[in-house]
């Protein structure tokens, strides 16, 4: 009986969930960074866009699932992955959706400008080779795996 009563909204968790997970990338990003900036100083200025653009491309992502789940518009999707909630924000997102949030929000409208901005501006080469020589750093590979348990865990409490 007591555990009824101490029960969390399924809405709740998916939204609690959601956060958390947002919050565990920017953690990892912040460490990615460092680390590549660290083993590659003469590319600062490609990883400072690289890691830029993730932190924005997470931040409108969190914009949009507040967007949609504060409008119950996550029809019929499966709220307890947070793959299946990704794919709603990023590939079910519609102009519709777009124009909304970037006419209500402005936040919104200056985060889509600055991506498109990164993305107009994207050098493919501008890396190297420094790319491989971070994906090989203990420091870097350690702060995945802690992305991916933390995100594992999430999982796990939103399938209960």
């Amino acid at each position: 009986m007591l555990r009824y009563f101490t029960k969390k909204n399924p809405a709740t968790v998916v939204q609690e969930v959601f956060r958390e997970y947002v919050e565990s990338y920017r953690q990892y990003l912040k460490i990615a960074e460092r680390r590549a900036i660290e083993l590659s100083p003469d590319r600062k200025l490609a990883w400072q866009n690289v890691f830029r653009l993730q932190n924005l491309l997470k931040e409108r992502q969190a914009l949009r699932f507040e967007y949609v789940f504060g409008r119950d518009k996550f029809d019929g999707v499966n709220l307890r992955s947070l793959s299946s909630i990704a794919a709603r924000l990023d590939n079910g997102w519609s102009e519709a959706d777009e124009a909304e949030l970037k006419e209500n929000l402005s936040t919104y409208r200056g985060i889509s400008q600055e991506i498109e901005d990164i993305q107009s501006k994207w050098d493919s080469n501008a890396l190297g080779d420094s790319s491989r020589v971070v994906d090989q750093d203990l420091k870097y590979c350690d702060a995945l795996r802690a992305l991916a348990d933390r995100t594992r865990k999430l999982e796990a409490r939103l399938a209960q």
